[in-house]
């Protein structure tokens, strides 16, 4: 306690005496407290000093950062560029090699298609050399030994008949209607190259009468287009040879002027009964249009009535 009591006692006279010091102005000397506030002072202008420095440290730090930042930009914009160029002359570059590789292309198509007209030509013009080559040595073989006109075999330097143009076997010059052969020195009418006999011909290709289907020999009657023999141009009706006036019917069948008007009338009443027919017919198929509309006429009299 005696020590306790004493250091409380030392620390209490220091106190008393470091006040007496502090309140005690010498002449000539600054004052503790002056002294104080100037340190003081000191120590803030300094701390603001300090604190500016670190502003303007951080200030440049961040305007480092901003540069390297706008640096860093600068350099990816580059880069970006450079890369659009690398690929626009890229994207060129290929252009440019399909261009000359569709060109080379193209060429070589051309020249491929010049190639196969060319070879084309070349085999028409071989083929028809072949051809022609070969009609010659036809005509050459024909000339030394012709074909026969009627078999078309040939001719074998057998004896040989010279007729329409061409030689025949003799077997072979025959009429083309009752194939048998001509006589010496007959006479023959040829149709389409083959030699026939005149009465097979006029049997064959003659024109022949509109009533008996005969061949027409000698003179004739045309009437309306029609070909009769004198003696079959007769009426319709009565059967007479008809000479002068006669009058033809819509079927071309000739009636003569006694009974012309009775068959005018008979037309006539036939034409007649067809359109009577015929106006019939479309009556039935109106009936039932007719009983239709009779219908509804009746119904609407009577809602009216009702």
């Amino acid at each position: 306690n005696k020590s306790l009591s004493h250091q409380k006692m030392e620390l209490l006279a220091n106190t008393v005496t470091e006040r007496c010091r502090l309140t005690r102005r010498i002449p000539g000397e600054e004052a503790p407290q002056a002294i104080w506030l100037r340190k003081k002072e000191e120590a803030q202008r300094e701390q603001a000093l300090r604190q500016q420095a670190e502003q303007q440290q951080q200030a440049g730090d961040d305007f480092e950062r901003e540069e390297d930042r706008r640096r860093e930009v600068e350099e990816l914009v580059r880069w970006e560029e450079q890369r659009r160029k690398e690929a626009q002359q890229e994207q060129a570059r290929r252009d440019e090699e399909a261009r000359l590789r569709a060109e080379a292309e193209g060429k070589a198509r051309k020249e491929a298609e010049e190639l196969a007209r060319r070879e084309a030509q070349r085999q028409r013009d071989a083929q028809r050399d072949i051809e022609a080559d070969l009609v010659r040595r036809k005509a050459e073989a024909k000339a030394q030994n012709p074909p026969c006109q009627g078999c078309g075999n040939p001719l074998a330097n057998q004896g040989h008949i010279e007729a329409l143009g061409g030689c025949w076997h003799p077997s072979c010059f025959c009429c083309g209607g009752c194939q048998l052969p001509f006589a010496p020195n007959a006479q023959f009418t040829s149709h389409h190259g083959r030699p026939f006999h005149p009465h097979c011909f006029r049997s064959l290709f003659g024109e022949r009468c509109t009533l008996c289907n005969e061949v027409m020999e000698g003179q004739c009657i045309i009437a309306d287009e029609n070909k009769y023999h004198l003696t079959c141009f007769i009426c319709g009706t009565c059967g007479c040879t008809l000479v002068g006036e006669y009058m033809l019917n819509k079927q071309g069948v000739p009636f003569c002027s006694t009974h012309a008007q009775a068959e005018y009338e008979r037309q006539a009443l036939a034409e007649a009964q067809d359109k009577a027919k015929q106006v019939l017919d479309i009556d039935k198929l109106s009936e039932p249009r007719r009983k239709r509309c009779n219908s509804s006429e009746e119904r609407a009299l009577k809602e009216l009535q009702l």
